[in-house]
């Protein structure tokens, strides 16, 4: 399950709807909301100071009455019809680019920022860091706020660099000590050929081939079905490493980090910038 204030979620936050706010007391209107059939303007626990009641608002352009509260989780859950009639809702701006919208709604980039919340719990910070990302996406951050939150992003993706590195280098070594007992340093392929493929050639590609395809499935299942961010972390490790240790040497395997450490930290800085930018206007 996805943790709450996920960065790549702003984006929908910041979008504006064509709704139009009813009277507090529509006429000939539904009294009750749509969605969690609660009377509007009425609180569960009316001695709840933290609770907020829905109030009426009107869907375009299917004209749907559902509480404002039910809306605002709708949008950031990012389901953006009306759960009624399933008409789309009218979409007045989306000031977040397309293409950041695109590149930070990837797999690759939701998978590393699901592990946030549980890195920050490891080292002690989850507090700020829920407190951060509540004010970026409910009120409004200042830019030493902002600059805070962007390295609870990225401090978790070091961690995470850094344990690539680790089990890359015992991935090599692993599959280097292997070729003293199966004259291969290519297990997956000796594994096959015990299986009943006896002429597969003892070949980088053949390894990449089987590797690089278990690392793409991995990935497309832990998107598709919303594992725990841990578990797809954990089973991530050794494909991903396997793979770029395969696929390239030891040099370009610190490069290719590097470059997706940089790219990251662009995507979340941006998406920061934009939720603060928006907050102001």
């Amino acid at each position: 399950m996805a943790p709450p204030y996920g960065i790549y979620a702003l984006p929908m936050t910041r979008r504006k709807y064509d709704i139009n706010t009813q009277e507090p007391e529509p006429s000939n209107r539904e009294e009750w909301c749509s969605i969690c059939y609660r009377p509007f303007h009425e609180k569960d626990d009316p001695s709840d100071v933290q609770e907020i009641p829905c109030q009426p608002i009107e869907l375009q352009p299917c004209k749907h009455i559902i509480g404002s509260q039910c809306f605002a989780r709708l949008i950031q859950a990012n389901m953006d019809a009306c759960q009624i009639c399933r008409a789309k809702i009218a979409l007045i701006s989306d000031p977040v680019p397309q293409w950041l919208q695109y590149a930070t709604s990837w797999s690759w980039y939701t998978l590393y920022c699901d592990y946030v919340p549980g890195h920050a719990v490891k080292v002690g910070k989850h507090d700020d860091y829920m407190r951060l990302s509540h004010r970026l996406f409910n009120d409004h951050i200042t830019n030493t706020e902002g600059l805070q939150l962007w390295w609870h992003y990225m401090d978790s993706l070091s961690e995470w660099t850094r344990t690539v590195i680790k089990c890359g280098v015992l991935v090599k070594a692993a599959f280097a000590l292997s070729a003293l007992f199966v004259n291969t340093s290519y297990l997956e392929l000796q594994m096959l050929r015990t299986l009943g493929f006896p002429s597969i050639p003892d070949s980088r590609l053949w390894a990449l081939g089987i590797d690089f395809p278990l690392l793409l499935a991995t990935i497309f299942f832990a998107g598709k079905y919303d594992l725990d961010h841990v578990v797809v972390g954990t089973a991530l490790l050794f494909p991903f490493a396997r793979v770029f240790v395969l696929a390239f040497t030891v040099k370009w395997f610190l490069v290719l980090l590097a470059l997706n450490w940089m790219v990251y930290g662009v995507l979340t800085a941006l998406l920061i910038w934009y939720g603060m930018k928006e907050s102001e206007n």
